[in-house]
């Protein structure tokens, strides 16, 4: 290859990702909440602080991803996050919060693997567990770990879990140890 074709090669590359830049900031520009700042990484697709996945289904929101930074490797269809609040909605409205250290999201697979301290809060309760996986299509979290569960006065613990979001239950597959205090004044 002559060096002709490859400073247009590379001029052409460099337009597309300025381009892409461009079409990002236009986009987060009007929110005050965000700041851009991309960066170029060895071995890294793209690097993206302060970001905001989300996902639609017929029209409606059914859940949201908030992080400090998204990297995007190479030949990957994963998106590692970093410091992460998801939301996830269910068809009724409730709403579930998750809070994590690291995630991992593959939309092609269908998947938001969560860990380093996982906290699940719902109407009903809060939800710890060291790993959890969302399984977008089917709006199930799920944990092969310990797990606890707090309520109220009741605080239940075991191992694995498997929630619904949309039937609004859930289900620790073993070792069931379920405490409830009753304080006395």
């Amino acid at each position: 290859m002559n060096q002709r074709t490859r400073v247009l090669l590379a001029s052409f590359v460099a337009l597309l990702l300025m381009g892409l830049a461009v079409m990002i900031f236009v986009h987060y520009s009007g929110r005050d909440d965000y700041k851009l700042t991309l960066i170029e990484t060895s071995g890294v697709g793209l690097d993206v602080k302060n970001i905001h996945y989300s996902g639609t289904k017929a029209g409606r929101l059914e859940w949201e991803l908030y992080a400090d930074s998204a990297t995007r490797l190479k030949g990957s269809e994963q998106v590692a996050l970093e410091n992460v609040r998801g939301l996830f909605y269910s068809m009724d409205g409730h709403r579930y919060v998750m809070r994590s250290a690291k995630a991992v999201i593959d939309e092609t697979v269908g998947v938001v693997d969560a860990a380093g301290g996982v906290t699940i809060d719902s109407k009903d309760g809060t939800l710890k567990t060291r790993t959890a996986r969302y399984l977008i299509k089917s709006k199930r979290i799920t944990a092969g770990g310990f797990v606890e569960m707090t309520s109220g006065k009741m605080s239940v613990t075991g191992t694995g879990l498997d929630a619904d979001i949309e039937k609004d239950t859930v289900e620790l597959q073993s070792g069931v140890r379920a405490v409830i205090t009753n304080e006395v004044n």
